[in-house]
């Protein structure tokens, strides 16, 4: 819990971060493909027919088209700015939390909590901002016999500089802060009160030392997984909106969107409407559930290795 007894090296935090964003990255990215392909897809034909019916069909015609492998197209760019981003948002965190802390021996209190998370969502969203372009235009592509296609990642950072600079690999920068601080705090907020709200009925409920060693470390892992599964739920809730237009804007044509979000949010509210923003949002929330509850597991199990504890 965020209190005074939390682990309290920032370097250990750090790592098990790292951690926790291999485990994300593994766990979610196949359907991560799925909401770039949904968000980003256009008309199929004169009809007004949409490329793919739905989360089922999408996933259907990545694999018979492009085999399981195509689920993990553009794998490389996020898993390596996870390591790094995921580091820098649970370190980030925990100085929240021991800044607001501040050798109180008190529970923070949800707001504190807020703003802890909100200091890792800006460490995130910096190192996310260049892997995402680059992620998103190789997710984007399914016709790989065109030998236009971009086919790694060094063949589509260079297309990017080449075309639009540096600056580039930045497109979308604004849009993604916007989504990746409020969603941290949210994040951070939500994980921790239903820790508390487990842990306050396992000891309504009369949790005593009769419970054996191995029962206690299995409970305490199932409630990290639910805690976690159910925060980023909340998280990609508040998310899946500004993260849609993020990805419009980072796969658009360059020029396509010269003021932006803005710019982007008027087209999709012209051509698909509030509901254009949401395309994809069951993929989102399943993969929500599963990537954090894997990734607050690798994080604490790794914290408590480090703190020579064991689950």
């Amino acid at each position: 819990m965020p209190a005074s007894g939390e682990h309290k090296n920032k370097a250990d935090h750090f790592m098990a971060g790292g951690v926790a964003g291999i485990c994300s990255v593994f766990s979610g990215h196949p359907l991560d493909t799925i909401k770039v392909r949904l968000q980003t897809m256009h008309h199929a034909d004169s009809l007004g027919r949409r490329a793919f019916g739905g989360v089922v069909d999408c996933l259907t015609q990545t694999v018979r088209h492009e085999g399981v492998l195509g689920l993990y197209r553009g794998l490389v760019p996020p898993l390596l700015a996870a390591i790094p981003a995921n580091a820098c948002f649970f370190a980030g965190s925990a100085f929240g939390r021991s800044f607001f802390n501040n050798k109180s021996e008190q529970e923070l209190s949800y707001s504190q909590l807020f703003l802890s998370g909100c200091c890792g969502g800006f460490a995130i969203a910096t190192i996310y901002v260049p892997t995402e372009r680059i992620k998103c235009i190789l997710q984007t592509q399914q016709n790989f016999s065109d030998r236009s296609q971009l086919r790694n990642v060094w063949n589509c950072s260079r297309q990017i500089v080449r075309q639009e600079g540096f600056a580039g690999l930045y497109r979308g920068a604004c849009i993604t802060l916007l989504r990746d601080v409020p969603s941290g705090g949210a994040y951070i907020m939500t994980y921790y009160a239903i820790l508390r709200a487990l842990s306050t009925r396992d000891l309504d409920g009369g949790s005593n030392s009769s419970v054996d060693t191995t029962t206690s470390k299995w409970r305490h892992a199932a409630h990290i997984m639910f805690a976690g599964g159910l925060a980023g739920m909340m998280d990609w809730t508040l998310s899946i909106a500004p993260d849609t237009l993020k990805s419009r804007i980072q796969t658009a044509p360059h020029g396509m969107y010269p003021r932006g979000a803005r710019d982007a949010f008027r087209q999709l509210m012209a051509t698909e409407g509030v509901r254009g923003l949401f395309h994809g949002l069951s993929a989102v929330l399943v993969r929500a559930y599963i990537v954090n509850a894997f990734c607050f597991l690798g994080y604490e199990a790794t914290i408590s290795i480090l703190s020579r504890r064991s689950y």
